[in-house]
């Protein structure tokens, strides 16, 4: 007995079970102040087996993720520029509030800013932050370079692009 049972032990095939972690939140109309998003699909790209979402009619959504695992996540809503992101899940529940945009609302920023906008090419809008120091808004003194270039980094402050930042300002965004 002594010896078959570290043996029956050692043989167990019970799969270790993934921790999973809940995202929730709000999805907003990033030009409009309290403008909800209803109906937007949220999906988990790198996770066919999980179940997409949809957001209601205040824009909140629930989601459960792997912990702790970088995710690709796409959100879709008609009249809206679609939204792909990477990012890598906490250990923890998490509430987060994210913001899509209508066409149009892009291509007066990028007039603003005097820089050509071609709908036809993608963006890359990045967010810089710190979320292991509890850091929920940006992390300013962030350059950014991108190969292949195309036109950016465009340094943000809000919804305006200012000109005259190096890197990144307090809010920690920057745009391709």
């Amino acid at each position: 007995l002594i010896l078959v049972l570290p043996l029956a032990i050692a043989c167990d095939d019970d799969p270790k079970q993934t921790q999973m972690v809940r995202y929730s939140g709000t999805l907003e109309n990033g030009a409009v102040i309290n403008g909800w998003i209803d109906g937007a699909e949220i999906c988990v790209v790198s996770h066919p087996e999980i179940a997409c979402v949809t957001t209601v009619g205040d824009g909140t959504y629930s989601l459960e993720l792997p912990a702790d695992e970088e995710v690709e996540v796409e959100v879709i809503k008609e009249g809206f520029v679609p939204v792909r992101s990477n990012f890598l899940t906490r250990k923890t529940d998490t509430e987060l509030r994210a913001q899509m945009f209508q066409p149009a609302a892009i291509e007066a920023a990028f007039t603003l800013a005097g820089v050509p906008y071609d709908g036809a090419k993608g963006g890359l809008l990045v967010r810089v932050y710190d979320p292991a120091r509890g850091q929920t808004s940006g992390l300013a003194g962030v350059s950014m370079a991108l190969t292949p270039t195309g036109s950016g980094p465009h340094y943000v402050d809000g919804l305006t692009f200012n000109a005259a930042a190096t890197a990144t300002t307090p809010n920690g965004n920057a745009l391709f």
